[in-house]
């Protein structure tokens, strides 16, 4: 197995938990692990989420999603950046 990469979903439905967007997602691709960040006050969703894969083949399957409806959002799905790539 190799190592988990990091898939980027934005445009979340605020009412989605991380099981139901597992679930989701676990049709297209072995997902290791979901996280949807929320809000660290009220725990409200901030709509976006970061989603572990197993392998690239995983990666290129979910970012096949972009653009797909989940529960009435157009997802927006991008590998992740990480922080010194956002930071510059």
């Amino acid at each position: 197995m190799s190592t988990p990469s990091t898939i980027f979903i934005a445009r979340l439905n605020a009412e989605v938990t991380d099981q139901q967007l597992l679930d989701f997602l676990g049709q297209w691709a072995r997902v290791v692990k979901v996280k949807i960040v929320r809000d660290r006050e009220t725990l409200r969703s901030r709509g976006f989420a970061f989603v572990s894969t197993f392998s690239p083949a995983d990666d290129e399957a979910l970012l096949a999603l972009d653009g797909y409806e989940f529960r009435g959002r157009a997802l927006r799905v991008q590998r992740a950046k990480s922080k010194s790539e956002v930071h510059k």
